[in-house]
């Protein structure tokens, strides 16, 4: 059986358009055998999570040690989105933060950029950072998402604008604000960042507002509500999504 383009994904690193043969090992080996049920003949997608997408065909599967012997038909890299969408948010507690890396990459965030905030009641550990790309990859495989999001280092909400280039339009959720097509009407076409910046559920401090008021920020409304900080990040990246959709590219 050839392999077609709804074939399960999986992560295989290194990976070249020249290959002719890989073997699957370890975790992945253990998903696709046991856990989709993978064997010889069924069709298989592999990537290396930088946007290589590869098509093969199942060969032989090892039990012990787990492993899948995988013969490829098609490798080729798969082009990157005309914008970079990046979540800036201040990390919510415990599960809520696994939720929301899992749906944040399922809505096409491509960066993932821990925020300490004055009022952030949780902090970014080191140890973090492991289990962040567990989730997204998952989450990425998932929804065939042949580029897997980059996990930043924490940064304060200056040391986060001072970052950004010119050509950058940054978002932010607030409830004074407009409908991002309001907010960004002067924008007419994809700009090549979106950086989407999501405060604790305290909210921003003063000092913090006037950052992203000096900078052109857009203050966008996400509803009547107040949201959870998760909520809000993903009601923008929607919204965020929703609009990119109606602009032409750059020429």
């Amino acid at each position: 059986m050839t392999a077609v383009a709804d074939s399960p994904l999986f992560f295989h690193d290194p990976l070249a358009p020249d290959m002719r043969e890989l073997t699957l090992s370890g975790d992945e080996a253990v998903h696709a055998g046991q856990s989709r049920r993978l064997g010889p003949g069924d069709g298989i997608a592999l990537t290396n999570g930088r946007g290589l997408l590869g098509i093969g065909t199942v060969e032989e599967v090892t039990r012990q040690p787990p492993s899948m012997r995988v013969s490829m038909e098609h490798c080729s890299l798969v082009r990157a989105p005309a914008t970079e969408v990046v979540l800036a948010t201040a990390l919510p507690k415990g599960d809520r933060l696994n939720t929301l890396l899992d749906m944040a990459t399922q809505l096409g965030m491509q960066v993932f950029q821990p925020l300490d905030c004055v009022r952030s009641v949780v902090r970014h550990q080191q140890k973090m950072t492991d289990r962040f790309r567990r989730v997204v990859m998952s989450a990425a495989k998932q929804c065939r998402q042949t580029r897997f999001p980059r996990i930043e280092e924490p940064r304060s909400v200056q040391q986060l604008l001072a970052g950004n280039g010119h050509d950058a339009a940054v978002i932010y959720g607030e409830p004074s604000g407009d409908s991002l097509c309001l907010a960004a009407q002067g924008i007419i076409r994809k700009p090549p960042r979106v950086v989407i910046v999501v405060g604790p559920e305290g909210g921003f401090d003063d000092g913090e507002l006037e950052l992203l008021r000096n900078c052109s920020a857009m203050a966008v409304n996400c509803g009547s509500l107040i949201l959870r900080t998760e909520t809000a990040a993903l009601a923008l990246l929607t919204t965020a999504d929703q609009w990119l959709s109606t602009l032409p590219e750059t020429a």
